[in-house]
């Protein structure tokens, strides 16, 4: 087991903090679903805004909105999964983007007050965690 730590302590790789990989996993899991519902919308809103324009409110507007929609999506799953890497390769870059996203998971978690609990703990959580936990600092540097 020292010979492990001290083969980490040469090649100057840090541990992994266990926070970190949980949060790291989370945003796997986040870019996972968002590219799942991304092409969903991409591949059958067509179908959907079928059904959606027989309202005869703006013909086409559903379609266009659910590509519109499942491109961003799409778009967002791919910069979460690069996220995820970045935080599972303690690179600083990482740890700056997740905690301006929990700065805004607050902002939007006060302005949804009481549904938004949840987002204003978890993006609590995650912003103390990696702006001014010991191990968590340590880690990315």
């Amino acid at each position: 087991m020292a010979k492990k730590s001290n083969e980490n302590k040469k090649s100057g790789v840090s541990k992994l903090p266990i926070g970190v990989k949980i949060i790291s996993v989370l945003y796997y899991i986040g870019a996972g679903f968002s590219l799942l519902l991304g092409l969903i919308l991409l591949f059958t809103g067509g179908k959907a805004s079928e059904w959606l324009s027989s309202l005869e409110i703006f013909p086409g507007f559903f379609t266009v909105l659910f590509m519109v929609a499942g491109i961003f999506l799409i778009i967002s799953a791919i910069i979460g999964f690069f996220i995820a890497n970045g935080l599972s390769r303690l690179k600083n870059w990482a740890r700056i983007a997740v905690m301006v996203f929990a700065v805004l998971g607050l902002i939007n978690g006060l302005f949804t007050l009481p549904i938004g609990i949840l987002n204003l703990l978890i993006s609590g959580l995650i912003l103390w965690y990696l702006g001014f936990n010991k191990d968590a600092k340590k880690a990315f540097k």
